[in-house]
């Protein structure tokens, strides 16, 4: 979509750019897998290396990939999933220094889209932006999420329930930056309209219903219940 954007990039480069990301993606998952298994097997890495090893793992991915003009984003997404292939019994204690440079990195990214926000009101919203937040809210993402998991053995309200529940906001606010990276003029304020209002909906409308929703999941529908009658006196 992105592509399709840019009138300067043809779907052919896009395609080239991901295969790019792919073999670079692979390639660092699985070799940087097998490099830090047999480092712990030797002895020859701590523990505290081995976490920073990983991390090094998408830096090298992502860097890997831009040098060879392909798509950093997903060569790094490639090769966490590459890893975890090649390396399934890697330690869960081994993605601590990843988790807190993501949850970093999480921090800064809100601290942009805070930026975003007073702009995006303050120029004036078109109605369009508020009608497609709504799709993306429901259809948009709820629908593609139910056609994955046609063929499991899931209820249908729980495959509804992980479409309109399911990844939000993050990664939303990640894909509009790279966009607003790549696009200039009235097509940037498009992208950063929609992401703002998007999130902010999905912020108030995930954010009010989460509770409710739990509750009602795990005790059911709220029923009208009658006070139990005390039993009659014993006057015999």
């Amino acid at each position: 979509m992105l592509a399709g954007a840019l009138a300067t990039v043809d779907v052919q480069s896009v395609l080239i750019e991901l295969l790019i990301a792919l073999i670079a993606g692979v390639v660092v998952g699985v070799g940087g897998a097998k490099l830090i298994t047999m480092a712990r097997h030797l002895r020859w890495s701590t523990v505290e290396a081995e976490r920073v090893g990983v991390l090094a793992l998408a830096i090298t991915a992502f860097s890997a990939a831009e040098v060879l003009h392909g798509n950093g984003f997903v060569a790094a997404f490639v090769a966490g999933i590459a890893t975890r292939a090649t390396a399934p019994g890697m330690p869960r204690s081994s993605l601590q220094t990843v988790e807190d440079f993501s949850t970093v990195l999480s921090a800064a990214v809100w601290f942009v889209f805070g930026s975003l926000i007073v702009p995006a009101f303050m120029d004036g919203l078109e109605w369009r932006v508020f009608v497609y937040a709504f799709l993306s809210l429901t259809l948009i993402r709820m629908l593609p999420v139910a056609l994955s998991l046609l063929g499991t053995h899931l209820p249908w309200r729980e495959r509804w329930a992980l479409g309109f529940w399911g990844p939000r906001g993050l990664d939303s606010m990640v894909l509009g930056i790279i966009a607003l990276e790549q696009l200039s003029g009235l097509d940037a304020d498009w992208v950063a309209d929609v992401v703002v209002v998007v999130i902010s909906l999905s912020i108030l409308v995930h954010g009010l219903s989460a509770r409710y929703f739990a509750r009602w999941w795990l005790h059911g529908p709220r029923t009208r219940r009658h006070p139990p009658r005390e039993p009659a006196a014993d006057v015999s």
